[in-house]
C-alpha cells in the first residue's frame, strides 16, 4: 500500500551511553525513512541532542563541517531559533542549563530523505519533545541537511552532555516509507 510504513530496524540500548548508533538501516529499497526514538536522560546535566549520519562504511560523518540546520525551540518561558552551517552534526533538541533533566524522557521523530542516494544530499526533518525536572514541556522542530552527496547507511543519536546521558533501554525504530 502506497505511503505505508515498513519496520526496517529496531534497537534497544543495553547500557547507558552518550550516543546510540544504528548501522545498515538505509538501503536502496526506500527514498524516505521515519526514525522514532525514545530515551530517558540519566546524566543530571543540561544537554542537547544531535543527529549524525553514517557513511557507506557505517562510520560517523563527524568532521568536515558539512551539516546545515535550522530549528525553533520552545518551552514555557522562552523560545529561540538556531541556524547553523558548517557543523559536524544536526541539532535536534535542547534542555537548557536551568533544567538538569535527570530522569526525564525525550521523544523524537525524524524524516530522513535520500540517505542512500549517491547523487543527492540527505535531508532530515525533525520534531522532538521532552520534560524538564520541573515538568516543563519543551519542544524543538527543524530541518537539517548533509551538504555532500553520498551513500549513508545509518545514523547516530548523540547526547552532548556528559555522564552517559542516554539511559539503558532507549529505543530507536527505523521505518521505510513505501511508495
Amino acid at each position: 500500500m502506497a505511503g505505508s510504513l515498513e519496520l526496517v530496524k529496531k534497537t534497544t540500548s543495553s547500557s547507558n551511553a552518550d550516543n546510540v548508533t544504528i548501522t545498515d538501516c538505509f538501503t536502496a529499497d526506500y527514498d524516505v525513512y521515519v526514525v522514532k526514538y525514545v530515551f530517558e536522560d540519566d546524566s543530571g546535566v543540561a544537554n542537547n541532542t544531535f543527529f549524525r549520519l553514517l557513511d557507506s562504511s557505517n562510520t560517523a560523518i563527524s568532521s568536515g563541517n558539512t551539516y546545515q540546520y535550522a530549528s525553533r525551540n520552545h518551552n514555557s518561558s522562552t523560545e529561540f531559533d538556531v541556524f547553523n552551517s558548517g557543523q559536524n552534526e544536526i541539532f535536534t533538541s535542547y534542555l537548557p542549563d536551568k533544567d538538569l533533566s535527570l530522569g526525564k524522557e525525550r521523544q523524537g521523530v525524524a524524516y530522513v530523505y535520500n540517505p542512500y542516494s549517491s547523487t543527492k544530499y540527505t535531508g532530515v526533518f525533525f520534531q522532538t519533545h521532552g520534560l524538564s525536572t520541573s515538568n516543563e514541556f519543551m519542544a524543538s522542530q527543524g530541518i537539517g541537511m548533509l551538504a555532500t552527496a553520498g551513500v549513508n547507511k545509518g545514523f547516530q543519536v548523540i547526547h552532548s552532555g556528559s555522564g552517559d546521558g542516554i539511559k539503558s533501554g532507549a529505543t530507536i525504530e527505523v521505518y521505510g516509507v513505501k511508495e
